[in-house]
């Protein structure tokens, strides 16, 4: 099961890979800001002759260590850096380097040393059609518990509603027809809908633009029982409280 929690960032290339490890089959837990043992940092820093942190000004920390499901190995990810730094750092050749990029090289060499491969990762490694979607499936997860319980129901109708159009239908037309028939607000199906797609129960083209207020044609979606099964029965069991991310 996921580590999950809200997803709180520092600058949009964090909040880019968070969403992306957090919608991820392949990540079952992550930790943020995960902390360099000092012993570790230390001995690095007096093998390259790099200024160490505790001289009281700041800590030196690993940005996320994930962790995956295939086979329970973790690696550390940078994402503060460009590809120049990146390369800067990477040298073999011991170089003259500004405060930042001995922070991170500080952080590359501890992170290997403490056994976890060190993964830079810069901002455009997530395109920004991708983020914007995962950004807006994610505030799903804001869901009432009311919305939640008629997850069920909301999936039954939408199939339904989506066999009997003969034409393409729109997005914006299954949410008027869904939320008259189980008389909930057009923000409470927008909700459900997009926590459903965070659940992967409706899968789509990610790299593509979509958001509940597009019209969208409704054959552009995908279902994937196996998923909305999982959904409902983790959804009938927790409460918000228990549950929210």
């Amino acid at each position: 099961m996921k580590n999950k929690r809200m997803v709180y960032a520092a600058s949009p290339p964090e909040k880019k890979r968070l969403y992306d490890h957090e919608f991820s089959d392949e990540v079952t837990s992550y930790y943020d800001q995960f902390p360099i043992p000092p012993d570790i940092s230390l001995a690095v820093c007096q093998e390259w002759g790099l200024r160490h942190h505790l001289n009281g000004n700041f800590v030196i920390t690993i940005d996320i260590v994930p962790f995956s499901s295939k086979n329970n190995t973790g690696w550390s990810e940078s994402i503060k850096c460009d590809k120049e730094v990146i390369e800067k750092i990477s040298s073999d050749q011991l170089k003259v380097f500004s405060r930042f990029e001995e922070r991170l090289l500080i952080e590359k060499l501890s992170s290997e040393r403490y056994g976890l491969p060190w993964k830079p990762v810069t901002s455009n490694q997530i395109s920004e059609n991708r983020f914007r979607n995962l950004e807006w499936m994610y505030a799903g997860n804001n869901a009432t518990d009311n919305e939640r319980k008629v997850i069920g129901k909301y999936f039954e109708l939408f199939l339904k509603e989506r066999e009997i159009f003969h034409e393409s239908p729109k997005l914006l037309a299954f949410h008027k027809a869904l939320s008259e028939k189980m008389q909930l607000p057009l923000d409470s199906m927008k909700r459900i809908f997009s926590l459903l797609c965070w659940r992967k129960v409706i899968v789509f083209n990610y790299e593509k633009i979509l958001t509940p207020r597009c019209l969208i044609e409704g054959n552009m979606f995908d279902f994937n029982m196996e998923a909305f099964d999982r959904c409902v029965q983790t959804e009938s069991c927790k409460s918000m409280k228990q549950y929210r991310l």
